[in-house]
């Protein structure tokens, strides 16, 4: 089962639009890029997002939050 909606047309999403889709700040948004938790790449001088990155990410954090209620 896809964590994010797989029927829209979009592929890719800059880091802006993942914080807004995670409901968290743009700079802890940056913040995770950098430290390589969420996974992006860049084109030109845009840094994007794989829609796979993104879901790989949720998935992560959730298996995470389970250990720690265990």
């Amino acid at each position: 089962m896809s964590l994010i909606d797989t029927d829209t047309p979009k592929l890719v999403y800059s880091v802006d639009e993942c914080a807004d889709l995670l409901g968290i700040g743009r700079s802890l948004a940056w913040q995770m890029v950098r430290q390589g938790q969420l996974g992006s790449f860049k084109i030109g001088h845009r840094r994007l997002v794989a829609w796979q990155d993104l879901e790989a990410f949720i998935a992560n954090r959730r298996e995470v939050a389970q250990e720690d209620v265990a």
